[in-house]
């Protein structure tokens, strides 16, 4: 397991100029899944044990991902 510092930005889930950065530890573990858009890696923030969604850094698939995302509604994501 790797413990990694990322910059969260909080702002309607957008990261901008105008967005507030916060400091995460998180504590990433293996891979979970892949698919088109990236993968999925378990790890661990404060704690407590979530999933990490990896986009590729194309723009192709950042921008078909985003919208699909915005549709689901579950309590866990």
């Amino acid at each position: 397991m790797s413990e990694r510092k990322f910059s969260v930005y909080e702002n309607n889930h957008r990261a901008d100029k105008d967005s507030e950065s916060i400091e995460l530890s998180i504590a990433l573990e293996q891979v979970f899944d892949k698919g088109a858009f990236g993968h999925v890696r378990t790890a661990f923030i404060k704690g407590e044990k979530v999933a990490i969604k990896h986009v590729l850094q194309d723009k192709r698939y950042r921008n078909r991902e985003l919208p699909l995302m915005k549709q689901l509604t579950h309590r866990n994501i």
